[in-house]
């Protein structure tokens, strides 16, 4: 997979997942909104419903105290029209009785109307109000002239109250699961607790639960929990939504959000993508990128034209990205734009020099060429790099050329390149032809090489206009005391053309492509072994490839 393909990939999988991110953190959103309102609705549901129950209970207890206050239980007109009097002015109470010391009735302010027996009456429950008994049916059938209606009894002292069944129908119908005392050490249900859910069962299991106001949403039940306490009274409300049901109820809502929220990551995914691939890119990170482990080296042979023996070679690096290896143009613009040359030049030369020394074989004499950004060229930090890394690995054979590109001259090279010269490093100018160079210029940098681009050469076939500057260019280096070096040699016919203008030195894939160093140092083993067979010079040697007039320049 390319960088470019890797990149894109993982910058679709990586806005993908900040859309799905996105829509999931909306959802949440949306969910928490749900939660809340669903929450809200159920407290504003309850705060009514104890609202209600706390007028029940206030006008019960009003009645229950206005009948004990002191006076005594008679049935005569005076007794019944006060007991009608204050059941006249109660809401919720419709009869009250007056019973007997065995617990019969003895009348009602309902004439006529048969209340109940003490056999009739069994309670549901039976606490203490103000540090007296109160028994309490909450659902007794009474017989109201020809009508029976189930009903709330309260029991408490002579009396007994009986309340509006109609009241305690919209009491124990409020929505509520769950309607009841929280007594001491039970809880007795009351109004529709025949159909108690699991939840509001399980919600009966824990008495901590039974007088507390709390609203909530509960991850285990999915559900929306209310509970409300009337205090100082034992009434407990308590009621269960499920998720489902309220979600079913605004399914319609949950649906246009659900697909707003879809958009809204789909916009977040093409807002991200472009970003994310910035990111992702060689330009971002280069930075990152340019490490010691990240660096790559490759080696293509300098070779004599007439016998194609290496005697020299050129440095080139890579990068190493993921699975991929990157040639120079395709991160140099990047390294150029960070400002990161000279670290790449000090890691390249490092890593180079390295392998060289520990590969080569160590009587080969060889001519090793390094690309340099421009500004780079500074006699005094190159010279304590390559000393440096040369004292670490030595290798008695390896001889180095600094290439300088023609079209990046400038005035200040000639005294770095004269000062190199001096330290024992020759010189090259590349890609000669391309540029702006003069016979003056050459002169004043006075190099050791001239390497014709590839241009030149790939045209000669055609016999272009530039193919015939070739002839031109090898006049300029012999002015200049220099020797040439034609790049991008592909076939046999440009080898002979080249041979028979005098060109000696050439490189191209019609020689070697660029390899690693383990394949050029068995190239030259065998260059070396084949040379002591025959008794001729060492092939790779520096002699070969210097003009008499530079064969002092050597690393020292």
């Amino acid at each position: 997979m390319t960088l470019k393909n890797h990149i894109s990939k993982h910058s679709r999988c990586y806005a993908l997942a900040t859309g799905v991110a996105g829509v999931a953190l909306f959802v949440v959103l949306i969910l928490a909104a749900l939660v809340w309102s669903s929450t809200k609705e159920s407290q504003t549901f309850h705060e009514k419903s104890a609202e209600f129950a706390f007028a029940v209970l206030h006008d019960v207890n009003r009645v229950l105290d206005a009948l004990h206050d002191g006076r005594p239980r008679e049935c005569d007109d005076t007794s019944l029209n006060n007991l009608r009097a204050l059941q006249f002015g109660s809401r919720y109470v419709k009869d009250i009785g007056v019973l007997d010391a065995e617990g019969g009735v003895l009348c009602s302010t309902a004439r006529g109307a048969r209340i109940v027996d003490k056999s009739d009456f069994v309670p549901d429950v039976v606490f203490e109000r103000k540090e007296q008994p109160i028994e309490i049916a909450y659902s007794m059938p009474v017989r109201m002239g020809s009508e029976t209606f189930q009903t709330m009894v309260i029991h408490e002292g002579g009396y007994v109250v009986v309340l509006d069944p109609f009241t305690i129908d919209r009491l124990g119908n409020t929505g509520m699961n769950v309607v009841g005392l929280a007594l001491p050490n039970r809880f007795v249900a009351i109004g529709r607790a025949s159909n108690l859910t699991p939840q509001a069962d399980a919600f009966l299991q824990y008495p901590a639960r039974w007088r507390r106001n709390e609203h909530r949403f509960s991850w285990r039940d999915m559900a929306f929990h209310g509970t409300t306490w009337l205090a100082p009274s034992p009434y407990v409300f308590h009621s269960i939504r499920p998720l489902a049901i309220v979600a079913n109820l605004n399914l319609l809502a949950i649906v246009i959000v659900a697909a707003f929220g879809a958009f809204v990551g789909f916009l977040a995914f093409k807002a991200t993508l472009p970003v994310y691939r910035s990111w992702g890119s060689i330009e971002k990170r280069i930075g990152s990128l340019l490490q010691p482990d990240n660096i790559r080296s490759v080696y293509q042979p300098i070779v004599d034209i007439r016998t194609g023996e290496i005697v020299g070679c050129e440095s080139l690096m890579r990068l190493k990205v993921g699975e991929e290896v990157l040639a120079p143009d395709q991160f140099m613009e990047a390294v150029i734009s960070r400002g990161l040359d000279w670290k790449l030049d000090t890691m390249m030369l490092s890593h180079s020099l390295t392998e060289l020394a520990r590969h080569l074989p160590m009587e080969c004499d060889l001519k090793v060429a390094f690309n340099l950004f421009p500004q780079n060229v500074r006699s005094k930090p190159l010279h304590e790099l390559i000393s440096r890394q040369l004292e670490k690995t030595p290798h008695p054979g390896l001889r180095i050329n600094l290439e300088i590109i023609e079209r990046d001259y400038r005035d200040s090279l000639i005294e770095e390149t004269r000062l190199l010269k001096a330290l024992g490093y020759s010189i090259t100018v590349d890609d000669f032809g391309t540029g702006f160079s003069n016979l003056r210029s050459i002169k004043a940098l006075s190099p050791h090489f001239l390497k014709i681009d590839k241009s030149f050469v790939h045209d000669m076939e055609d016999e272009t206009v530039r193919s015939t500057l070739i002839p031109e260019i090898l006049g300029l280096a012999r002015a200049a005391g220099a020797e040439v070096v034609a790049e991008g040699v592909e076939n046999e016919g440009q080898r002979l053309a080249l041979q028979r203008m005098g060109i000696k030195f050439g490189q191209g894939f019609h020689f070697a492509r660029p390899m690693p160093i383990e394949a050029l140092a068995a190239i030259l083993r065998d260059q070396i072994a084949r040379s002591k067979r025959e008794d001729t010079p060492l092939p790779g040697s520096v002699k070969s490839m210097n003009p008499t007039q530079n064969e002092s320049h050597r690393m020292n």
